[in-house]
């Protein structure tokens, strides 16, 4: 056996480029964009907005077990029709459409709801940046 064996390539077992150990970088990656690395930025795209939605929605119905006033929704709810509602309304409010059909009622609701109308902001542009 060689005790100067060469390191392994850098890449990861999918032969995807290593970012940490390849010297080229994110950046360098990022200002050669073809195709196949356009659609694994999609992925990511769409991964984290579904991420970011279920979060947010893990906030809010912590928002309404803590108060449960803080949508205006009916208390005789179940907890998966809560949890539903809450969730359309993570996605709604992400996208910034706001629909008006859910309401935030207390001042920490509306202010979750701002932040979370904020957070959406980047992933929106990363998307249409994409499309350039």
């Amino acid at each position: 056996m060689n005790a100067t064996a060469s390191a392994p390539a850098a890449s990861d077992l999918a032969g995807r480029p290593n970012f940490l150990t390849n010297g080229h970088g994110l950046k360098s990656w990022l200002l050669t964009l073809d195709h196949k690395r356009v659609a694994i930025l999609y992925r990511i795209a769409v991964s984290c907005y579904f991420l970011l939605g279920l979060v947010w929605t893990a906030a809010y119905a912590t928002l309404v077990f803590l108060q449960p006033g803080a949508f205006g929704l009916p208390v005789e709810m179940s907890a998966g029709a809560v949890f539903g509602q809450l969730s359309y309304f993570s996605f709604v409010t992400l996208t910034t459409v706001g629909y008006g059909d859910i309401l935030p009622q207390t001042p920490v609701a509306r202010g979750l709801a701002n932040l979370e109308a904020i957070a959406g902001l980047p992933e929106r542009a990363l998307v249409t940046g994409l499309h350039a």
